[in-house]
Formats: C-alpha cells, sequence, structure tokens
C-alpha cells in the first residue's frame, strides 16, 4: 500500500502531499506539521481527511482495500 501511495502522489496537491509524508512516513506529530505546513487546527484536519479520502478512493479502485 505504501508503494501505490507513493506513486499516486500526483493525483494529491503539494501541500497536502507534504501533510502526507510528514505526519505518516517521517512520522511527525500533528502539532509539528501544522506548524511546518503553516496551516491551523480546521484546515491541517479539512487537508488531512482530504488526502485520506483520496488515498482510499485509488486504494480501493486497484483493489488495495
Amino acid at each position: 500500500l505504501v508503494s501505490f501511495i507513493i506513486s499516486q502522489r500526483k493525483s494529491i496537491p503539494a501541500i497536502r502531499r507534504a501533510l502526507l509524508v510528514l505526519r505518516y512516513f517521517d512520522g511527525l506529530t500533528e502539532e509539528s506539521v501544522m506548524d511546518f505546513i503553516n496551516a491551523s487546527r480546521n484546515t491541517y484536519y479539512a487537508w488531512k481527511k482530504d488526502v485520506l479520502d483520496t488515498v482510499a478512493f485509488h486504494a480501493a479502485q486497484k483493489g488495495l482495500l
């Protein structure tokens, strides 16, 4: 699934891709990611939901979920 997510990175906007990489691949805390991408808590959670929805959608299309 990780390699699939990486291969689909072009379908996710750059700032949201940064959220995905920083939080789930680099292991930063939510607060650290919010500081790094300079986003409010509301924006962070909206983007996080959007990224995870996009990844889940593509993974489901490929039969990975």
